[in-house]
């Protein structure tokens, strides 16, 4: 087959470049290059296990066997891997970055911190939904929204937190569209935010949740300072989110990092580890994507590197990885 243009050829090398690291990627995890968590010993290491709840089916691809061959590692990791760098790469278009290079070294460092690694052999059914998660903003900064629709509505069968997400969606969707037909829009969106506010705070004082942590590290700081920061960012700079093409994503985080400040302060800590984890990097790559060009390059290495080094610093390859 004759590539036409060179955009056609950059496009498809990038792919089976992709391809071929996840696959590496999930053949290492699936091999025990890294090591496994303690959830795979106690749970994920059985086969084709299935709970019967209609949001909890990641446990079936985590635990997917084949003629007693166990592939659920492999297959988790491949996945987070691939979503991963095809998200990676959608954020890298929006600034214009088409360097292979660079993108290798970003897309290494992110598959090396806590919310991938800890996903490849425990947390995988919420890693299922990270999956999703990430191939629904992949489409959606492609702009092909019907898509990125049911990437979230399967991500819904995931894993419970899969449902906060989803409610997201549908809430930044009703959102929006009101935003558009009333005004001032400032004082729409603060009103709208202190409906759903009291509405979850009587979901969460109906259902209790354990306090427990789900990782020996504590990144509740560093989440916590993340969602405070892009909040007030966002409310004080909404006039530059609401004009941006990414309007509908800045505004679904936006609703993301009130609820989970709201979860800290009611003591939803094992459901906040949660959903921070999952969204964690896209939010990172999102606030990173509004610096200029000219310091993006700085910006993301220094970044991706502190998380890599928290994750190091927080136990990650010594006691989550055994």
């Amino acid at each position: 087959m004759k590539i036409k243009s060179g955009t056609s050829y950059k496009t498809k090398r990038f792919f089976i470049f992709l391809l071929f690291l996840s696959l590496c990627y999930g053949f290492l995890h699936g091999y025990g290059f890294y090591g496994f968590s303690n959830d795979y010993y106690h749970e994920y290491s059985r086969s084709n296990i299935n709970y019967n709840i209609w949001n909890e089916y990641g446990i079936v691809l985590s635990t997917l066997s084949i003629y007693n061959l166990h592939i659920g590692v492999y297959l988790t990791s491949f996945f987070l891997a691939f979503s991963s760098g095809l998200m990676l790469k959608a954020f890298f278009e929006e600034k214009e970055i088409r360097s292979l290079g660079f993108f290798m070294f970003i897309f290494l460092i992110i598959l090396h911190t806590h919310p991938i690694i800890m996903s490849t052999s425990g947390a995988m059914r919420q890693g299922w939904t990270m999956i999703f998660i990430f191939f629904y903003i992949f489409f959606f900064l492609k702009q092909k929204f019907f898509l990125s629709f049911v990437m979230i509505t399967i991500s819904l069968f995931m894993h419970k937190s899969g449902l906060f997400f989803f409610t997201l969606y549908i809430i930044t969707t009703a959102s929006l569209y009101l935003l558009k037909k009333i005004k001032p829009k400032v004082l729409v969106l603060i009103t709208l935010s202190l409906i759903v506010s009291i509405l979850m705070i009587i979901y969460m004082q109906i259902n209790t949740f354990s306090n427990q942590r789900i990782v020996s590290g504590d990144f509740r700081v560093a989440w916590g300072l993340i969602n405070i920061t892009y909040l007030f960012y966002y409310l004080y700079d909404y006039k530059f989110f609401s004009h941006s093409k990414l309007n509908k994503l800045s505004l679904f985080f936006y609703y993301h990092s009130l609820f989970a400040i709201l979860m800290v302060f009611n003591n939803f800590t094992y459901f906040y580890e949660r959903i921070n984890m999952i969204i964690a990097i896209p939010l990172i790559l999102l606030v990173l994507s509004h610096f200029k060009k000219n310091i993006y390059y700085l910006s993301i290495s220094l970044v991706m590197s502190l998380y890599l080094f928290l994750t190091i610093y927080q136990g990650m390859y010594t006691i989550g990885l055994t």
